[in-house]
């Protein structure tokens, strides 16, 4: 059995076990072994058809009952954490964290916004 059958057969399981009203979305991760490698990922390239499972690429925004939904598979707030060096003591840190993603409006930060004065200098 390949890896993209074994990935179907488990999808094809668990549309059986969901009723016929349950919109099923897939998106790859990274760590999928059947799924390609890269970021943004496209969406998975497998031989099932159904009006209820959706194949979405990694990151993806979607439409849910007419609220927009963005989402990736990626930690993306684990990769950030790493990059923090300092931090108010006592401060909500997955929010700061989570503040910084709503703030750039991006779904993957490489780093964090500098903080920076505005007003210049000229030399």
């Amino acid at each position: 059995m390949t890896l993209d059958e074994l990935f179907e057969s488990q999808i094809r399981h668990i549309q059986q076990t969901i009723p016929d009203s349950t919109n099923l979305v897939i998106v790859p991760s990274q760590r999928d072994a059947a799924c390609s490698f890269v970021y943004p990922q496209p969406p998975p390239n497998f031989n099932i058809t159904s009006p209820n499972l959706t194949f979405a690429s990694d990151p993806c925004v979607l439409e849910v009952n007419g609220v927009s939904v963005a989402m990736t598979s990626t930690d993306v707030l684990f990769h950030l954490s790493s990059e923090e060096i300092s931090h108010p003591p006592g401060s909500d840190r997955m929010g700061r964290l989570a503040g910084h993603l709503l703030n750039q409006h991006n779904f993957y930060l490489y780093t964090l916004p500098l903080r920076t004065s505005t007003s210049t200098t000229h030399i």
